[in-house]
């Protein structure tokens, strides 16, 4: 009877603690909140390898907010208190964090929180344990290895840029799926839409060490896309001490008869941006008046002249893409060369006189870019 008794009581003594550590859980969710300290959030945000561009545009109280977000979203902690019980605020502050880091693919965008006098008990929710994110790192590693060292072969940033944008733009096809608006639909997939597009490139191009700012809007009513107002997801890149926008998800150019990577997305300047889509956060004014990427190739017309049409023809032979892209400095030379292609037979001469014309060559033209391309 006496052994019965002891096994109940230490039965009992188990449930009880159990239920003690189950109490004390609770009552650092709810009315605790993890401690992060100071020298832990300075830690890992100097660690950090990412531009923190959103982070940059906050306050000392904001910041101090994201730097403990970013802790606990880095670490898979529960939850974390937090100096502010201002739910948009916070909501904004997290968004923030989210978008200066694709790697935190793994945390959802929802969140659940208590409020506690003038703090907030803060507790993100993960879509992956962390056995499984250590395990697509390991694959996303695996995937991107080759590329990252092909980039990094190229000691002019706006190239190592490039690479990234052509790797993006064939490895990925346009097309929604479960996991499209994070890094392992682009990845691991080979499928996303424009914010696993998006995410992919600045994912990269930070391993590239290059600046890259994810950037949320809306593509604008007048622009040639079938995404018309909807909601829309490109980069920001601060390159040469710039800024420049880059849209892989738009350079994907899937059309059947003029599938190809199209650079009229690829380093825009914020005027161009702008004649695209409405931002939704801040964005960068870009000081270089003409396209630095164009102007590499010798494929840009600051004054009109057929023989920059020319040399983008010979430019698409010997890349093998026989697909010339020029871009134009301003309205008038971008109408005059746009004519000349559609009335003047200009396309036809050009490319007879480099003997690459046949009946399947077309052309087509972007006003918002003011680009002109050749297919043939």
């Amino acid at each position: 009877m006496k052994k019965y008794r002891r096994k109940i009581y230490y039965i009992l003594l188990i449930i009880s603690a159990i239920i003690l550590g189950a109490g004390i859980g609770l009552w650092r969710v709810y009315f605790g909140g993890f401690h992060v300290s100071l020298q832990q959030t300075q830690k890992i945000m100097e660690e950090d390898n990412s531009f923190q561009y959103y982070y940059r545009l906050l306050d000392d109280n904001e910041k101090e907010c994201y730097q403990k977000i970013f802790y606990v979203l880095s670490h898979f902690e529960d939850n974390v208190r937090l100096n502010s019980s201002d739910i948009n605020s916070v909501q904004s502050i997290f968004e923030s964090v989210i978008y200066d880091h694709p790697e935190l693919y793994y945390v959802n965008y929802q969140f659940q929180y208590r409020i506690q006098g003038n703090t907030m008990v803060f507790m993100p929710i993960y879509d992956y344990d962390k056995e499984q994110v250590d395990s697509y790192n390991q694959r996303i590693e695996e995937k991107t290895k080759d590329i990252l060292i092909k980039a990094k072969e190229q000691e002019e940033p706006v190239m190592r840029a490039k690479v990234i944008y052509d790797y993006i733009i064939e490895t990925v096809n346009y097309h929604q799926n479960e996991n499209d608006q994070n890094i392992l639909s682009a990845f691991l997939e080979g499928t996303s839409v424009c914010a696993g597009y998006a995410k992919a490139y600045q994912y990269l191009l930070s391993k590239a060490d290059i600046d890259a700012v994810y950037m949320v809007g809306k593509a604008k009513e007048t622009v040639s896309q079938t995404a018309q107002g909807q909601g829309h997801a490109w980069i920001m890149l601060h390159i040469h001490d710039d800024y420049y926008y880059s849209d892989p998800t738009w350079g994907d150019n899937e059309q059947e008869s003029m599938k190809h990577t199209c650079y009229g997305y690829f380093m825009m300047s914020e005027k161009e941006m702008l004649a695209c889509y409405k931002p939704e956060v801040k964005y960068e004014k870009t000081k270089d008046v003409g396209n630095i990427f164009f102007q590499q190739r010798g494929c840009y017309m600051s004054n009109y002249d057929e023989d920059i049409l020319s040399h983008a023809i010979v430019n698409g032979l010997e890349n093998k893409t026989r697909i010339a892209e020029v871009k134009c400095a301003n309205d008038e030379v971008y109408q005059k060369l746009k004519k000349n292609i559609q009335s003047s037979y200009l396309g036809y001469r050009l490319l007879k006189e480099n003997e690459c014309w046949s009946n399947r060559c077309i052309y087509s033209y972007n006003d918002e870019l003011k680009l002109v391309e050749l297919y043939y």
